[in-house]
């Protein structure tokens, strides 16, 4: 059984998104087109989204697990067709940072493959940003990118991103903050 105090900075991170979320509206069904619909995810999306982030992490972490699964009625959204498949995925949280800055954190994006290269992860950012902007008190977007990533360094910054400061990682790999502001 783990002890407290290594469960403590997991507690820290829910109870700071439990209070950045608490005025925050829940996401309703919003229809885009005639086929497709911006929602919250639900349980098994998250699940099969575990999934996709450690594909691409090679693991998903606890902290962001939870904080997924428990505010995903507020900082998870899904782009689906009009039969239910889902197309596309955007998460958020809220670190230390953002909640001083008043920004929240774009935690990950995925577009699954079948449907890559069509303007939905375009389509998702725009949504979820007009969302942000027109029903929360939200005044940017943050995220970390890792330099070597250059496909995703250079869609955040189409996107409006600019880099605001950087770290190593504990293998010595370069990530970028990168802060959009609404």
């Amino acid at each position: 059984m783990p002890r407290l105090s290594s469960l403590l900075p997991t507690i820290k991170h829910l109870y700071r998104n439990y209070k950045a979320c608490k005025r925050m509206p829940y996401i309703p069904e919003i229809k885009i087109t005639d086929d497709l619909i911006l929602s919250s995810a639900t349980k098994k999306e998250i699940n099969k989204l575990k999934e996709f982030k450690t594909a691409a992490d090679g693991h998903y972490g606890i902290p962001w697990y939870l904080t997924s699964l428990i505010f995903r009625r507020k900082l998870c959204f899904v782009i689906r067709k009009a039969n239910g498949k889902t197309i596309a995925y955007r998460t958020f949280y809220f670190n230390e940072d953002d909640i001083r800055r008043g920004t929240v954190h774009d935690s990950f994006r995925y577009v699954v493959k079948e449907e890559r290269r069509k303007g939905y992860g375009n389509l998702l950012v725009e949504t979820t940003e007009q969302y942000f902007e027109n029903h929360t008190s939200i005044k940017g977007f943050t995220s970390k990118v890792l330099e070597s990533n250059i496909a995703s360094a250079k869609c955040i910054l189409k996107q409006g991103y600019r880099i605001i400061s950087w770290e190593n990682n504990d293998e010595g790999e370069r990530i970028n903050y990168y802060l959009k502001n609404l």
